[in-house]
């Protein structure tokens, strides 16, 4: 645009001194008042007690379990949208479409699930190899709200060895 706008100007000049020294150019200025308002940053924490799926000697059938997931948010000047996700935790070899737990005395592990729903068919994770970051919205006005993260540990797994599993996932709340 800055090449159209001076051709435009040569051009008019050009035609002005075919025509003689008769026209002047003027010009004003006038100002604009620009400003911005920037609303209250909000600060949000996330937080879960640990996801127990306590004692248990077969995998006959599924071992479910459930923790409350608690983002709490203050300052928001508007409806703020959240999205926690998960990463596939700290056992070797885990993805985030399949975790694992490990115990550590023995060398063995247990493939588990976390997922956003209670029919437990979509896998909580961070958005790649099929699972899903959860989404919320927490209103003006409200201050926390609770996700519910549901696991699993799917039937007919070889128990290698008895003893304490262990895995810690990391939450993720962007907003």
């Amino acid at each position: 645009m800055p090449t159209a706008s001076f051709a435009f100007r040569l051009a008019a000049g050009l035609g002005l001194s075919v025509l003689g020294a008769a026209a002047a150019a003027a010009t004003t200025s006038a100002s604009i008042p620009v400003s911005a308002t920037i609303g209250s940053v909000a600060a949000c924490t996330i937080s879960a007690p640990a996801l127990v799926f306590g004692a248990f000697s077969s995998l006959a059938a599924p071992v479910d379990a459930s923790s409350s997931v608690t983002v709490s948010c203050t300052g928001a000047s508007t409806l703020l949208a959240i999205t926690v996700s998960m990463n596939a935790g700290t056992t070797p070899g885990a993805t985030v479409a399949s975790r694992l737990l490990q115990n550590i005395a023995v060398s063995s592990t247990l493939g588990y699930a976390i997922y956003t729903d209670a029919a437990r068919t979509q896998l909580w994770g961070d958005g790649t190899s099929g699972t899903v970051a959860e989404q919320g919205a927490l209103p003006l006005g409200i201050n926390a709200i609770s996700l519910i993260a549901y696991g699993r540990i799917p039937a007919g797994q070889t128990i290698g060895a008895a003893g304490a599993f262990a895995d810690s996932v990391t939450m993720t709340l962007t907003f």
